[in-house]
């Protein structure tokens, strides 16, 4: 059994009904869509976009921009902890990420020494990375 499949379009009498005389044959001008949807104007070429065919371009331009200014706010951030810690010094006054207070005693290759309790000359050890900033007084 076959059906016979007949597609809707906008502004289209029915196939069963009367057809009316074609718009050229009357004067008459309608707007009509090409094969790619794309409104077809009066005169046969396709209608302008009223977005603009440049607005996806100035959107992948500011999105571009956003990426940028993310990544290089992140590298000053980077450079900023990395000169903190080649500038670390005996005797700083450092803060981890932990949240300890202390007195840098003794820096190593990889680790720092902290003093945290002056009365009972308590001392800590610490990856280089876990200072967080240097307390200034």
């Amino acid at each position: 059994m076959h059906l016979p499949l007949t597609l809707a379009q906008e502004n289209m009498a029915p196939a069963d009904t009367a057809v009316s005389p074609a718009p050229a044959a009357t004067g008459e001008q309608t707007a009509t869509t090409g094969a790619d949807g794309q409104p077809i104007g009066p005169t046969g070429q396709a209608a302008p976009n009223p977005m603009g065919g440049s607005f996806m371009l100035i959107l992948m331009a500011l999105m571009g921009v956003m990426i940028f200014m993310t990544f290089r706010s992140q590298s000053k951030e980077k450079k900023k902890r990395a000169a903190l810690l080649a500038a670390l010094s005996k005797g700083d006054k450092v803060q981890t990420i932990g949240g300890i207070i202390g007195n840098v005693v003794e820096i190593r290759d990889n680790e720092v020494v902290v003093k945290i309790d002056e009365n009972n000359n308590t001392k800590m050890k610490f990856a280089r990375s876990a200072i967080q900033n240097k307390i200034e007084e």
